[in-house]
């Protein structure tokens, strides 16, 4: 008997639709896996998805969560619900998985608990992070990790965190590591020819990508920069994402070559600002994993990372990214020279670093196909 897996996925932009599309089209590719879907109509990949041509449920969430659309939701998401549970039952699941928390996924769980249906949930950080704190929101999403039956780490960092403290069991916690959002990263030019673009003129682009938080560190970058501007001339950065810029003007003051692009940045123009950048640079103090080196590897641009928690999984250093030796900005700063002095280094990160991430999403649909036959056993009493 086929294994019945339901991905279920409401985010509308961001992680959430990527992952959604990766795993979806990786695990098409078993056989011993049923796959189907539920997705937001508001999502940025819904075209995407749909076209993989698999059985999909598209529901009405929101565009944003203020003004009419926070209104809306309160008549969308009942319906929303009256779909889902008609679409289960057709389906017959043995386990519904969420690559990532949503805002409506609690209210969903009483109706799997009725159906009886095994809830796995993909767990990208285990506890809070600075800047993230405990609000209404947060507590809202405990509900939904309390409520799953299976939590899943992205990296064993996470899988510590949730092992101490939610006192789950090692083995009870499977670790299925992100894997590259090609969707996200677009078409970019090849490997070869990125390196033969910095033999020539060396590299000058520096980005930061995503939220301006507090634990992202950006004050790091901008002092590491800060070292690096009088040396290499030509370097730029660019530091392009939402959130609150002021904290750091006066260290912004002090530099030249620093471009600030600070909105929400479109799905459709992130392949663009990858592809104009020679390397990536997340300062981060900590994080369990990092959705920003999946694009940037995808795409063959070079990450350069503090060794904090997950990231030093996801970077094997001087193999498929460069690890600074500590969380300071002169250690960042030292690891951003030794990649600017290296471009022979730079080709083989750029070259290895795209094998190993394309590598992610078939170990991850394996992994997960394990998961979903077990449940399946489960279901139907087979031991």
């Amino acid at each position: 008997m086929t294994a019945r897996l339901l991905i279920f996925s409401l985010g509308r932009r961001g992680a959430a639709p990527n992952q959604t599309f990766e795993l979806a089209r990786a695990l098409v590719k078993r056989r011993e896996v049923e796959l189907s879907l539920c997705i937001s109509r508001q999502s940025d990949l819904r075209g995407e998805i749909v076209a993989l041509g698999l059985p999909t449920l598209v529901v009405s969430t929101y565009a944003d969560l203020r003004g009419w659309d926070l209104l809306a939701t309160l008549w969308r998401l009942p319906r929303a619900m009256l779909s889902f549970v008609f679409f289960v039952l057709r389906r017959k699941p043995d386990m519904v998985l969420c690559p990532m928390g949503h805002i409506w996924n609690p209210v969903f769980l009483p109706v799997m608990r009725l159906l009886r249906i095994r809830y796995a949930l993909m767990v990208h950080d285990g506890v809070v992070k600075a800047g993230d704190h405990m609000s209404a929101p947060q507590r809202w999403n405990e509900i939904e990790l309390r409520g799953a039956d299976t939590l899943i780490a992205m990296t064993e960092f996470v899988r510590s965190q949730l092992v101490e403290g939610r006192h789950c069991k090692p083995e009870d916690v499977p670790v299925i590591p992100l894997g590259p959002f090609e969707a996200a990263a677009g078409h970019q030019i090849s490997v070869a020819e990125r390196a033969a673009n910095i033999r020539k003129a060396g590299v000058r682009e520096l980005l930061f990508f995503g939220r301006i938080l507090d634990y992202k560190g950006l004050d790091l970058l901008l002092e590491a920069f800060a070292q690096i501007e009088p040396l290499y001339p030509a370097a730029r950065l660019k530091i392009a994402g939402s959130g609150d810029i002021e904290p750091y003007r006066a260290l912004l003051s002090g530099l030249r070559n620093v471009e600030l692009d600070l909105r929400y940045i479109p799905e459709e123009e992130v392949p663009s600002i990858f592809s104009g950048s020679d390397a990536v640079i997340l300062p981060y103090r900590e994080a369990t994993q990092s959705g920003v080196i999946a694009v940037a590897q995808t795409a063959g641009v070079p990450v350069i990372a503090t060794p904090i928690g997950g990231l030093k999984e996801q970077i094997e250093d001087g193999v498929t990214g460069l690890l600074s030796q500590s969380v300071t900005a002169e250690s960042l700063a030292q690891a951003i020279i030794r990649l600017l002095d290296d471009p022979v280094l730079y080709e083989k990160i750029s070259r290895q670093g795209q094998e190993y991430s394309r590598k992610l999403w078939d170990a991850a649909a394996r992994n997960i196909a394990v998961l979903v036959d077990r449940a399946r056993m489960e279901k139907h009493g087979v031991s």
